[in-house]
């Protein structure tokens, strides 16, 4: 966020994010250890000026098949109302909004048997999938209140965990920005 927002990072508050910094009660060890974590967040910082891609991965409930389209419409996933935080709960990370792009608006199986195969993984678990976006932050704004990363996809993967197996993963279908 600070990397593109330009906005001084508020080091203390965000120092209370290591482990350890808040229960600190000797206020020279809090100061030296603020120094550290300073710094820390400083090449953190830099590292992101220099590399503006990123990627996040979070559960979606997918939509159904749209026949009259013959796609699966993206919008409520990837859409440009789609607040996702990193850790999931809503909380804690900085929210990331999509700067959508029309690739991802919605997306096209190749057949109409490729769209039943689909369809029937997809189905399968109550419709939530995990979702893998690969993006270039292009701006930081600060919306509802909050800081918020704003993301503009690159490629997006969507993946149906084997049996719900998180480490054997089985991709159901990759978008990739032209």
């Amino acid at each position: 966020y600070y990397a593109v927002s330009g906005e001084k990072p508020p080091y203390e508050t965000l120092a209370n994010n290591w482990r350890g910094f808040s229960g600190m009660r000797d206020a020279f060890e809090k100061r030296d250890r603020l120094v550290e974590i300073t710094a820390e967040i400083n090449a953190g910082i830099e590292r992101a000026k220099a590399n503006p891609y990123a990627w996040i991965e979070f559960q979606s409930k997918l939509p159904e098949f749209d026949f009259s389209s013959g796609t699966y419409p993206l919008e409520k996933v990837l859409g440009p109302r789609t607040y996702i935080t990193p850790s999931g709960d809503g909380f804690s990370g900085y929210p990331v909004m999509f700067v959508q792009r029309d690739t991802f608006a919605e997306f096209r199986p190749e057949s109409d048997t490729r769209a039943r195969e689909l369809e029937a993984l997809i189905s399968d678990g109550m419709r939530q999938h995990l979702v893998r976006v690969y993006g270039k932050v292009e701006a930081a704004e600060n919306r509802d209140g909050r800081p918020t990363v704003m993301l503009s996809p690159t490629k997006v993967s969507v993946v149906q965990p084997e049996r719900w197996d998180i480490k054997n993963p089985q991709k159901l279908f990759e978008i990739v920005a032209q």
